[in-house]
């Protein structure tokens, strides 16, 4: 079964909680350069993760606790490094996600990097992972 068939199949099953994290910063050494991964960067990470799972009872053990993605943005990633690309930061990401529970079926991840373009705007990517 493809990821678009598992994702149909699951919401015709019942419900699809999607849970959200927006631009929550993490601050990490990254950069194609060693002089750019020589000084931490702070970059936004956003995180959708969908869940085969209806929220019934009002229990934390009823849903993903958010609190596992936080905390894995503030220590868990930038351990994991330095990076070189956000490609690879939101494959980490996307990762950890998926790992948080059998009923998690996708992650989107979006990774911004603010500090790239001078003045406004940011340089970011998109990576959506099924199972």
């Amino acid at each position: 079964m493809d990821d678009a068939s598992s994702l149909m199949a699951a919401s015709l099953a019942g419900d699809l909680l999607i849970l959200r994290v927006d631009d929550a910063p993490c601050t990490l050494h990254l950069g194609v350069s060693d002089a750019e991964r020589a000084t931490p960067q702070t970059v936004l990470i956003s995180a959708a993760i969908t869940v085969a799972r209806s929220v019934g009872a009002d229990d934390l053990a009823a849903t993903i606790d958010y609190d596992a993605i936080i905390g894995f943005l503030r220590t868990g990633l930038p351990a994991l490094g330095p990076f070189k690309l956000i490609e690879t930061i939101a494959d980490r990401v996307a990762a950890h996600c998926l790992a948080l529970g059998d009923d998690v079926i996708e992650a989107e991840i979006v990774v911004k990097k603010p500090s790239v373009l001078a003045g406004a705007g940011m340089v970011a990517v998109l990576l959506r992972r099924s199972r």
